[in-house]
């Protein structure tokens, strides 16, 4: 299967999971901060952001920005089952992972920085075919990019321990990523007043710093991750992607992990996409709680995560994620309550700090690291080293799953978005609670990979 490689450098596992950073906080600016900006609040009956694109219903109850954002994730989960048995199968000499992550870390940043500068200033139809190419050139180099680049766990990982440890770097610079894009929301004003402009530009010119940020670091991957020197040098997987797909969806805890994954990202993302409006809307906070809330919860999250290698050792990761998702679902009952249950404001953000505390590290670590186990145990039974293409399928259901929720939380939110109504914004919390339960359930039919190292 595989020629025995030199444990991989520290300095080397740094630079590739900084690439990490690098995706998802352009992934964050784009998926979390889209909807905030042409959905914007509304604060004593003024929207927080200039109206770029009108707020209101375009095909089957849904919003223009909905749309938009789950075609681009659509094509992007396509994008993502093809580009795993490309990258599986190709020959370049710069490397069949890293080469795509030099074609396609420039284009990302570039497309997220054009979805957030409509080309008029003010409602027009022009703006939304100007984000409509923006969006869709985003999730369509976005897979070019992360599909392969995950590929890269179970080929730098070269044992069960080293890939915890791999997905724990990745799980630390994630956060660093989405907490990076959240600080937009304590920075706004203070850019806004300094240097004497709006907070719609304000807003931009800090999108405009996160992009260069995340440019840069989703280039480290590629200077210094030399494939043919720290990886796992496996022949290229023969046959077209199709087969490749089918054949390991014929896995049945594979395929079952799947469905887990879908009702997992559907229900987490109206987490991601609501905590600015749960603390705005339902708890009556100023934007700038939002940076702490989400500061808190990651700070909370990093210190568990040196946690987890250890419970592993302890427990298995199917327990771990039972009780991860358990708590997850008390999340989001705790958010319903908000508003019928008076508390002070500190114990409010200290009980969704601590009930997002765990489940943050734990689904930051271990659903990386069962998938690369899940392509160690299919290579090791076949003998072909498929591991981008099990990403590629891992990532095309999380899109789709965040595809559904970017299609139906603006949707909600036109039920009511303001301090004086928001139950659209309590409908959300509802749903991502269904989700989670959902994904509990189906998670106690999944078996650990049986691996032979």
């Amino acid at each position: 299967m595989s020629t025995a490689k030199p444990p991989v450098p520290l300095f080397i596992k740094m630079m590739y999971s900084l690439g990490q950073t690098g995706w998802n906080l352009a992934n964050s600016c784009f998926m979390l901060l889209l909807i905030y900006f042409y959905h914007p609040p509304i604060i004593g009956n003024e929207s927080v952001f200039t109206e770029f694109i009108e707020r209101k219903v375009v095909f089957l109850s849904f919003t223009t920005v909905g749309l938009l954002m789950f075609i681009g994730t659509a094509v992007s989960a396509i994008v993502d089952i093809l580009m795993g048995p490309i990258s599986d199968k190709s020959k370049f000499k710069f490397g069949r992972r890293r080469t795509f992550l030099a074609i396609s870390f420039l284009p990302i940043s570039l497309c997220v920085l054009m979805s957030f500068f409509p080309l008029i200033d003010g409602k027009s139809s022009i703006n939304i075919w100007w984000l409509a190419v923006g969006a869709l050139g985003f999730n369509i180099f976005l897979s070019v990019y992360v599909t392969p680049f995950n590929g890269l766990i179970a080929e730098l990982g070269h044992n069960q321990k080293d890939r915890v440890f791999i997905s724990t770097l990745l799980a630390v610079t994630w956060g660093i990523g989405l907490i990076g894009a959240n600080t937009i929301f304590a920075l706004k004003g203070w850019v806004s007043d300094y240097f004497h402009i709006s907070g719609t530009h304000a807003f931009q010119y800090l999108i405009l710093l996160f992009c260069v940020i995340s440019m840069v670091l989703m280039l480290l991957p590629v200077i210094f991750v030399n494939e043919d020197k720290y990886c796992i040098k496996t022949a290229p997987v023969k046959g077209n992607p199709f087969e490749q797909m089918k054949s390991i969806l014929k896995i049945t805890n594979f395929r079952r992990y799947m469905w887990v994954e879908l009702f997992y990202w559907f229900s987490s993302q109206f987490i991601q996409l609501g905590i600015a409006y749960y603390v705005t809307t339902i708890v009556g906070l100023e934007e700038h709680f939002v940076t702490l809330v989400v500061i808190g919860a990651a700070a909370c999250s990093f210190i568990s995560f040196p946690l987890v290698m250890p419970l592993t050792e302890k427990y298995n990761q199917k327990t771990l994620l039972l009780i991860a998702f358990i708590m997850l679902a008390l999340l989001f009952a705790f958010i319903l309550l908000l508003g019928v249950v008076q508390l002070p404001i500190p114990i409010i953000a200290l009980i969704i700090i601590l009930l997002n505390t765990f489940p943050m590290a734990i689904f930051g670590i271990l659903p990386m690291a069962l998938v690369s186990d899940m392509a160690t145990e299919d290579a090791q039974n076949t003998g072909q080293f498929r591991s981008a293409t099990f990403f590629g399928v891992k990532f095309f259901v999380m899109k789709i799953g965040i595809s559904l929720t970017n299609l139906l939380f603006p949707t909600l939110l036109l039920l009511g978005n303001s301090l004086e109504n928001n139950q659209g914004v309590k409908m959300t919390a509802l749903v991502g609670m269904i989700g989670t339960i959902i994904s509990l359930l189906l998670m106690t039919k999944v078996y650990l990979p049986k691996l032979k190292e």
